[in-house]
């Protein structure tokens, strides 16, 4: 496993990409597309980007394609014709269970609670679909924490989320600001239901098969030229 610890989105974004490009191995998937992967990576992000305009120069996804890659995080309509989003899986689980309203409530109540947590899988469909969701689970927990010996105990809201399979290029940056997103709509929530601030903590990402495709490498290789000639000067 590689552990890979930022304080940014932005910088877990760029750390991973070259985590893999330096150390992954060559893994041929299913669909026959040549793939750098490691098995096994968990990024620790202490203060995740919320901010939807604010990409990296290297991510390939701009604009209204960003945004909406955000929003259907965000809603249960899926507005776009997709075959699901996750948005229709944490907010309207089989058109049955509004899973995010349910894990605030339960934070709500009982902020040390375990058991706040998103299914995002749906086994009926998900074993018949060629492209199962990557993303797979979304977990809250409300922890104290002390930022200096002096500061009083601030209570944050972290969240960890498991991706079965992870395009670290081509997506990861995206995942990250949305489940950002999410986060603070909970914590403010939380705050609100228990008349306390509920700061939003750590961003916790751990992929099973995190990997780069072929058809981003010659776009890896140029980020990565820039980076190295970047700390170079």
């Amino acid at each position: 496993m590689v552990l890979i610890r930022t304080k940014t989105t932005e910088e877990a974004w760029f750390g991973a990409v070259r985590a893999i490009w330096g150390t992954g191995k060559t893994l041929v998937t299913e669909d026959m597309d040549k793939t750098k992967e490691i098995f096994g990576l968990l990024i620790k992000i202490s203060s995740p980007t919320r901010d939807n305009d604010k990409i990296p120069e290297h991510f390939q996804l701009k604009g209204n394609a960003f945004r909406q890659y955000i929003d259907q995080v965000m809603t249960y309509e899926n507005k776009w014709g997709f075959e699901y989003t996750y948005g229709e899986r944490i907010w309207n689980w089989n058109n049955k269970i509004n899973q995010v309203e349910a894990a605030i409530e339960r934070l709500s109540e009982n902020p040390s609670s375990r058991r706040a947590v998103c299914d995002v899988g749906f086994p009926e469909a998900d074993a018949k679909l060629k492209d199962p969701p990557c993303m797979r689970l979304i977990d809250f927990k409300i922890r104290e924490e002390k930022a200096a010996p002096m500061l009083p105990v601030a209570k944050k809201l972290n969240i960890t989320v498991i991706f079965r399979s992870h395009d670290i290029f081509g997506a990861s940056y995206a995942n990250w600001v949305a489940l950002g997103n999410l986060q603070k709509y909970a914590a403010d929530k939380i705050s609100k239901n228990l008349g306390e601030n509920i700061m939003p903590g750590e961003l916790h990402s751990y992929s099973i098969s995190a990997h780069i495709y072929e058809r981003d490498f010659e776009a890896v290789k140029n980020m990565v030229g820039s980076l190295d000639e970047f700390v170079q000067k």
